[in-house]
């Protein structure tokens, strides 16, 4: 077999097993993984879509937004309308933190945000409440602010943490992709130094 051939041959076994690998990733993400939102990436779709509301040429989107995942009513809590926002975003920036469960199908969730009015009287931290029904969240209450509750930035705990075997498996996977490409480079190339035969 040529050296031609053989590298044609390898590299038709290479990309089927790609193929086939990412196919169990695939199946690995559908029988493991979740199609429902947490608790605090709703929180924050929600307060976007808030902020989104002055925006110019967004607002009737932002409040299908709104809608669908809280209650319009409660838009008044976070963003005065009747101040002059530009035709911008409310929020220069905006920050939730980890959601405390109150009961299994209540949680709160802290929020802070930065107002790119300043209104007298409002402060950028909240606490948005929100209730699950039929495995979905919605918000159902802008509080005020709860000092137990904190968001990462201001010393509250993370939202999510990796697992520790999440990082050992792409430890492993980068091992193993490391030896592969070095398996595949040495069948589609010739003889190493050291394996020339001595003149």
């Amino acid at each position: 077999m040529t050296p031609d051939q053989r590298f044609r041959r390898t590299y038709r076994v290479v990309l089927l097993a790609v193929l086939i690998g990412f196919v169990l990733i695939g199946g690995l993400i559908g029988a493991f993984g979740t199609r429902k939102a947490r608790v605090e990436g709703v929180a924050e779709r929600w307060v976007t879509a808030v902020s989104d509301i002055t925006r110019k040429g967004v607002g009737t989107d932002a409040r299908k937004r709104i809608a669908a995942h809280g209650d319009v009513e409660l838009v008044g809590n976070l963003v005065d309308l009747s101040v002059n926002h530009h035709k911008k975003s409310a929020f220069t920036a905006l920050e939730v933190g980890k959601a405390d469960l109150v009961m299994l199908d209540v949680a709160r969730v802290p929020l802070k945000v930065e107002y790119r009015e300043a209104v007298e009287g409002s402060t950028g931290r909240r606490v948005l409440t929100l209730q699950r029904s039929d495995g979905i969240w919605r918000v159902i209450g802008v509080d005020a602010a709860d000092p137990a509750l904190r968001v990462p930035s201001d010393g509250g705990p993370a939202v999510t943490r990796a697992p520790l075997g999440l990082y050992a498996g792409t430890l492993l996977l980068g091992v193993v992709i490391t030896l592969a490409a070095g398996a595949l480079i040495r069948a589609t190339t010739g003889p190493t130094f050291r394996e020339l035969p001595a003149t």
